[in-house]
């Protein structure tokens, strides 16, 4: 972790910095007119250096994005000061952070006009979340003020892109739900489904690594949410099933990360391109052995941080080809914006300014 942090601040102080080492010589890019297969490969090379990006995830992204969206792509993993999304935990804390002279105006009674509320009072830059505004705000500058303030060490809230929501949007927990979280740290989604169980139900979360387990307990326990969550350490695929099925399961399965690579730079040269195949087949496997844990009507949720198709269409087209008693079913909440297909929402860092994600939601019909 703390390698990671190094290497993530090593590599933003020299982005800040690109323009005044003058003696760095860059590659030329082919003239914007230049599309023949030579110049193609010529621009990539040069895009690979001048992004700092590995050549191979520049192809693949040409490849799919095209020209255009791809240098765009590339450039969001760059930014030097990206926004932060915050999701409201629990409410009564955000309204115990004391107040200012800066503001006065009248508290906002929902939960997330109590976390806008408390950012005024911080001086925190923050505006609503466009999907989820009643839960989520975007966070422009001042993130370091909420976190100095306690809001998040007390469970007032938690750091967390709106992207991440959008599992729990196609999950659509409702209170006396039994869910369960199959892969769930580090719990952020967890606990947001926790959260809208309000109470009444059950969220069974399991992960590998108990000691993200513990961590997320503990959130829990602040945030006021606790009553609703048992934790499993275990490999899923060893999870036994249950006798009784559950009503909604998520697989927010291990991935190739490539769609957070703006919050996570060193990543971007820990991945291989041939990762990206054992990704896919272990995810197949997570959401074969899930799928078998959901009841009749029941709904199961497939989701990654990855962009890549392998890890995402290829997934769930492969799982439905060979479970034909699971069909897709649309996410019960409009965001046009997203919408890929019936069933499938997908973000992209450089179109939607969030993190980039993908998430397939499937019914049990037989």
């Amino acid at each position: 972790k703390q390698a990671g942090s190094m290497a993530n601040a090593v590599l933003r102080a020299a982005i800040r910095e690109k323009d005044s080492i003058g003696h760095m010589h860059l590659p030329e890019v082919p003239k914007e007119e230049e599309d023949g297969i030579e110049a193609v490969q010529r621009r990539v090379a040069a895009w690979s250096v001048i992004h700092s990006h590995p050549t191979w995830m520049v192809q693949r992204w040409y490849r799919r994005y095209g020209k255009y969206e791809c240098e765009r792509l590339l450039q969001t993993n760059n930014q030097v000061h990206p926004s932060y999304g915050v999701r409201v935990a629990n409410v009564d804390v955000l309204r115990s952070i004391p107040s200012d002279e800066r503001a006065d105006a009248e508290q906002d009674a929902t939960d997330g006009g109590a976390l806008l509320d408390a950012c005024q009072r911080l001086g925190v830059q923050a505006t609503p979340s466009t999907w989820f505004p009643k839960e989520f705000v975007r966070v422009e500058r001042g993130l370091q003020k909420l976190l100095e303030a306690g809001a998040v060490r007390e469970g007032g809230c938690a750091v967390q892109d709106e992207a991440a929501a959008l599992a729990v949007a196609a999950i659509d927990p409702i209170p006396g739900d039994r869910v369960l979280d199959a892969c769930a740290a580090p719990g952020g989604k967890a606990l947001l489904t926790a959260r809208r169980l309000k109470g009444q139900g059950l969220l069974t979360a399991v992960d590998v690594s108990s000691k993200k387990l513990r961590a997320l307990v503990h959130a829990a326990q602040i945030q006021g949410v606790n009553q609703v969550v048992t934790t499993v350490p275990s490999d899923f695929l060893s999870f036994p099933i249950p006798s009784v099925p559950y009503d909604k399961v998520l697989v927010d399965a291990p991935c190739s990360g490539t769609g957070v690579l703006a919050k996570r730079a060193d990543l971007r040269w820990r991945r291989q391109e041939e990762d990206i195949p054992r990704m896919a087949e272990l995810q197949c496997a997570l959401l074969s052995h899930a799928s078998r844990m959901v009841g009749t009507n029941g709904i199961l949720v497939y989701s990654t941080c990855s962009l890549e198709i392998e890890e995402n269409e290829e997934v769930v087209d492969a799982f439905l080809q060979q479970n034909p008693g699971f069909v897709l079913d649309p996410v019960p909440v409009q965001l046009p914006s997203l919408q890929v297909s019936t069933g499938i929402l997908a973000s992209l860092p450089h179109r939607h300014g969030s993190d980039g994600a993908f998430v397939a939601r499937m019914k049990r019909v037989a």
